[in-house]
């Protein structure tokens, strides 16, 4: 009777610390990661002059000389009256200006460029990155903006009609200008057309392979079909593009944008053996409830002609970014929510596959963070910055800079 009792009470026990474990589980799976950096300062590097008016779409780069150059755009009127006051939910804006801002000193303070503004008009994406010889090089989709009689005045193919703000969107392609003087000033702008220009959704930051192979990732697709994830290359270190490449797409995609699954927000990592990885979302058109984007990755041997099937990463969230540390691992940083909870995250892969030591870089109730983007400084710190959407809806550009953890 009295083993009988106490083998009772131990299953009651054991099942008691079971329960307790799934419950803890879960709590954990329901929030950020708790591992934080053990040094991380947030920093606000621009703001719009207009308090009501977005500023967004960050990318960073190191220049030769050790200034941080961060590419932006600085919205106008137009996101405004769409965003806000005719209830259009859109990252569009008609009278943009994509700007350069620049620190030299570690991220500490940041300074408009006196040439500004590189890119006017309608632009969306704007990237940069350092090239071997120097120059840096930065990308943004553009197009033009007007009402529909204007439409045959517009360059351009059609991508969008909002009927509700009688706009009419047309794109052009991607437009690169390239920087011989760490960022100050700005050469002229050429043009490219990956795919079919009207259906461009996403550009990301361009690689450079150790041959002098240009990369550009582009999703492709939206709204004429569901998105896919390709790359424009050139061999003449930018002045020509071609050779476009699919690395990820669904089939059904083809007919119709409804069909198929949308892959989007790529980004490509390179290892020191040539490996490249690309990492891109997953957003199916019906999810299932609860679900949010999943991260994928694929990886090539062959210069980015040839891919393997996907792997999943684990990591749900979204606007993936990809950095290689000088020990050949992969740095990623993403973006995630957990119900009103949004985060920016960090993972760690050795290989583009296996992604381990999830990262909380911010959290923040009511938030949504985006497009974030990396760099490493001399002293090991890394500097990312991202955009950001608090309750209010006014897009911010912030970064954070912090250190990585011991190994």
């Amino acid at each position: 009777m009295g083993i009988e009792l106490s083998l009772g009470l131990f299953l009651i026990a054991f099942s008691l610390i079971c329960l307790m474990s799934m419950v803890s589980a879960d709590q954990q799976s329901d929030g950020p990661p708790a591992q934080q950096p053990s040094y991380a300062e947030h920093l606000t590097p621009y703001q719009n002059p207009n308090p009501d008016y977005h500023a967004d779409f960050p990318s960073i780069a190191q220049a030769e000389d050790g200034s941080l150059v961060v590419i932006l755009r600085k919205c106008g009127p137009w996101a405004y009256e769409a965003n806000f006051q005719r209830g259009i939910s859109t990252f569009f804006d008609a009278d943009t200006e994509l700007i350069v801002i620049r620190s030299t000193d570690g991220g500490q303070s940041f300074k408009p460029i006196a040439s500004n503004p590189v890119f006017a008009g309608l632009a969306i994406d704007p990237v940069i990155r350092l090239l071997s010889d120097g120059r840096l090089m930065a990308c943004a989709i553009v197009g033009e903006a007007a009402t529909r009689p204007q439409r045959p005045q517009m360059k351009g193919v059609l991508h969008r009609h909002f009927p509700r703000f009688d706009t009419v969107i047309t794109l052009e392609g991607v437009s690169v200008r390239f920087s011989e003087d760490n960022g100050v000033t700005w050469g002229k702008p050429s043009m490219f057309t990956p795919f079919a220009p009207e259906s461009l959704y996403n550009l990301r930051k361009p690689l450079e392979l150790a041959d002098g192979t240009l990369l550009v990732p582009l999703a492709v697709g939206y709204p004429w079909r569901s998105r896919f994830v390709g790359l424009s290359r050139s061999w003449d270190m930018g002045q020509s593009w071609g050779d476009e490449t699919y690395v990820m797409e669904d089939p059904q995609g083809r007919y119709r944008w409804a069909a198929g699954t949308d892959y989007w927000m790529p980004t490509l990592g390179l290892q020191s053996n040539g490996a490249l990885v690309c990492a891109y979302v997953e957003s199916p058109k019906e999810p299932p409830a609860g679900f949010y984007s999943r991260i994928l990755t694929s990886t090539s041997s062959d210069a980015g002609y040839t891919w393997h099937p996907p792997t999943p990463t684990g990591l749900d969230g979204g606007f993936p970014n990809i950095i290689t540390l000088p020990d050949d691992r992969y740095l990623m940083t993403f973006a995630s929510r957990y119900g009103s909870v949004g985060a920016l995250e960090a993972a760690f892969s050795s290989d583009g596959h296996n992604w381990e030591t999830r990262l909380t870089l911010r959290s923040e109730e009511g938030y949504e963070f985006y497009y974030p983007d990396s760099v490493q400084l001399p002293g090991g710190d890394i500097f990312t910055v991202y955009m950001a959407s608090p309750p209010s809806r006014v897009r911010t550009v912030g970064a954070v800079r912090w250190r990585l953890p011991e190994q």
